[in-house]
């Protein structure tokens, strides 16, 4: 469900409707609706592609997690 929010966060931030998303991606709203709904998973390559329709940058990072515990 991250996918879900990450592409209904995006396209509120920019002001868009559905239909608006879908119309500037060159699909139905109604895909824009399952993947907000988690029904379909898009994959990382058009998520970010979704998110740079909507005027935004998708960033992801890796950081080192603290632990007590040392690899050998």
């Amino acid at each position: 469900m991250v996918t879900a929010s990450v592409i209904a966060e995006a396209r509120r931030r920019a002001g868009l409707t559905q239909a608006e998303l879908g119309r500037r991606l060159g699909i139905p709203q109604s895909k824009i609706a399952r993947w907000e709904r988690g029904h379909r998973t898009p994959s990382l390559e058009r998520v970010r592609e979704i998110v740079a329709a909507c005027g935004l940058q998708l960033t992801i990072g890796v950081e080192a997690a603290e632990s007590t515990a040392r690899c050998t």
